[in-house]
């Protein structure tokens, strides 16, 4: 009777520790089930993160090239359109004692064009277009040796960094010096804006380099037409 009873106990006994180890085995399944679907799923999670970042890159890339490709290259301030003509000069009359006696001495001020950046006003360029605008209004002495000197200092090209329509503003300093006495006969600095709309150019570098055009001419224009309203006694100016 006792036999049967451990024989049964001990059965029971081995089908219990046999329980436990299949639990045990279940269990350590379920958690490499689970780590395999983590796994899984973390590794589409990355694919999925990889994948939303190269397009977000290629957006990037794409709207920066569209952007290079409707700004362009910034180009210098062109000469011929900071000329202005006699007839456009404020006050003009074609009668002064500065009549082809002004040279022009100095420039400064100006600066030189990044193609990646803006568009800029050289000195050499703003002091060519004075040169030929002071010849057009009949004041620039044949061989640039007057016995007046002009000097210009562009202070300051205040230019917007982005906009539909672009005004940009040019300050200048100018001075007029008798060449043998170094008396000062005139000195002013003159602000003139300008502004440049889509319909002169649809491309922003473009449209920024016509408002610096603009400026400047204003600019020349406006000084012009102080020189004709200068008053100068003749003995003061000798033509030679």
């Amino acid at each position: 009777m006792c036999l049967p009873a451990k024989q049964t106990h001990g059965r029971t006994s081995d089908a219990g520790g046999n329980q436990s180890k299949f639990g045990t085995l279940n269990a350590l399944s379920r958690k490499a089930l689970n780590a395999t679907r983590f796994r899984n799923k973390l590794g589409c999670s990355c694919e999925s993160l990889d994948q939303s970042m190269n397009l977000r890159s290629f957006s990037i890339l794409t709207s920066l090239a569209a952007i290079v490709f409707l700004s362009g290259c910034a180009t210098p301030s062109r000469v011929s359109q900071m000329t202005i003509l006699a007839t456009d000069a404020i006050g003009y009359t074609g009668e002064t004692p500065l009549k082809e006696n002004v040279s022009v001495d100095e420039s400064t001020g100006g600066h030189n064009t990044n193609p990646l950046w803006t568009s800029q006003v050289s000195s050499d360029d703003f002091k060519q277009a004075l040169e030929d605008s002071l010849a057009s209004a009949q004041l620039l002495h044949p061989q640039k040796s007057g016995k007046y000197r002009l000097s210009l200092e562009l202070q300051k090209l205040k230019q917007p960094f982005v906009g539909i329509n672009m005004t940009v503003t040019a300050s200048v300093n100018y001075k007029l010096t008798h060449s043998e006495t170094n008396q000062v006969l005139f000195e002013e600095t003159i602000e003139t804006p300008f502004t440049a709309t889509v319909s002169d150019a649809f491309i922003g570098v473009e449209r920024l380099k016509i408002a610096n055009e603009g400026a400047v001419r204003e600019n020349i224009k406006m000084l012009i037409g102080k020189l004709y309203e200068l008053e100068v006694s003749e003995s003061q100016v000798t033509v030679e």
